[in-house]
């Protein structure tokens, strides 16, 4: 485009006694040596902010593939070919011009080159103005997530992933002994990762059902004190009780999505038969509804099973106090080792593990702002 604007300057050449031939190649030269710095300029430039890069995307990438020489050939051509494509048309075009019509014709084409430039920056600043807005909308929905009560609370609360029989053949004695420790504030167990902390089933066996009904709903097998540990809120009924626990039927809680599919008001529902994944029992308790999937999804029915046969749980949950964490993870290290001393100590902090499944819109706010800041600084 700025190549149009030198008419003037072809004009005076071939006034002068330029031919042809010597205008095509300045302009063929002059454009291969703009796009041969140009990729010159854009490989340092990726050379520089490549680690910061592959933090944005969480993955590693080198720059390994600079030293390979089909690289380089592959590089070379497609800038020699960029240089000659696009210097070719104003070469072509300006250099077949007769000088007088050309000197006529500069002072009209300003006004059309004045129209082009304005579209130019519109369309540079509407660019600049979406990735604004853009920017804006993620930063809004990284701190909805951040801020928004899931209604459980995930503070403090160390998972011990483990398959050991040592321990869940022994887990009431584990658990005291656990709760010995004056950091440790309370133990729980879980069959399901505590990040998603359920499985989904249908169930068509309750109190009042009819024939052929059935239920979609997520089911979470769990230890005693595991609501007690994450704070979620009882609206009616009670928690899990060991003292009120029969081994011969299962005890059920379940949430406000649930209680609304089967058309029960929370009282209603206490004391309802109900059957899950083969147990049978009855439903002691109405939680309140939490998001205990990801905020991408909306609230599904839940039951929360009360599973004190621990052969089945395969996630020990402690939930400790924010005084010496270093100390009690290095306490909590001694103590399973004397279980599995051949096996690594091997935990994660659950809310930690929560936020990782928001990485792809941290990652996506960091891309946009890094964006948003280029174009300004271009349109400026």
């Amino acid at each position: 485009a700025r190549s149009l604007t030198r008419s003037k300057e072809i004009g005076v050449r071939k006034v002068v006694g330029a031919v042809r031939s010597n205008i095509v190649v300045q302009f063929l030269s002059e454009a291969v040596v703009i796009s041969l710095l140009s990729i010159i300029a854009a490989v340092l430039f990726i050379a520089l902010t490549l680690p910061i890069f592959s933090n944005l995307i969480g993955r590693e990438l080198t720059t390994q593939i600079f030293l390979r020489w089909d690289f380089w050939a592959l590089t070379l051509a497609a800038s020699l070919g960029v240089g000659i494509i696009s210097g070719s048309y104003p070469a072509l075009f300006t250099s077949k011009l007769k000088p007088a019509f050309i000197l006529k014709r500069h002072t009209k084409s300003g006004k059309k080159t004045s129209l082009l430039r304005n579209i130019l920056v519109i369309a540079q600043f509407t660019v600049t103005i979406v990735l604004l807005i853009g920017s804006i909308v993620v930063f809004q929905q990284l701190n909805f997530i951040q801020t928004t009560d899931t209604g459980l609370n995930r503070d403090q609360v160390i998972t011990v992933a483990t398959n050991d029989s040592e321990i869940w053949d022994r887990f009431d004695t584990v658990k005291e002994e656990l709760n010995k420790n004056p950091s440790v504030q309370a133990v729980s167990s879980s069959q399901f990762d505590p990040v998603y902390m359920s499985s989904r089933t249908t169930v068509t066996n309750w109190e009042g059902n009819q024939e052929g009904d059935e239920l979609s709903i997520y089911i979470s097998p769990v230890g005693f004190d595991f609501i007690e540990m994450f704070d979620i809120q009882v609206i009616a009924g009670r928690s899990f009780n060991q003292e009120q626990y029969s081994p011969a039927k299962a005890d059920f809680l379940i949430n406000e999505a649930a209680l609304a599919e089967l058309g029960w008001t929370p009282s209603q529902a206490i004391g309802k038969s109900f059957e899950a994944w083969g147990n049978s029992g009855t439903i002691v308790g109405v939680v309140r509804n939490f998001n205990f999937l990801s905020l991408r999804q909306e609230i599904s029915p839940l039951t929360i099973m009360l599973a004190p046969d621990y052969n089945y749980h395969r996630y020990v949950l402690i939930k400790v106090n924010g005084d010496q964490v270093q100390q009690t993870l290095a306490d909590l290290q001694n103590f399973f080792a004397s279980f599995s001393p051949d096996l690594p100590f091997s935990y994660t902090f659950l809310d930690d593990s929560y936020n990782n499944l928001y990485e792809e819109e941290r990652q996506l706010s960091t891309i946009f702002n890094y964006f948003t800041l280029l174009a300004f600084i271009i349109a400026s």
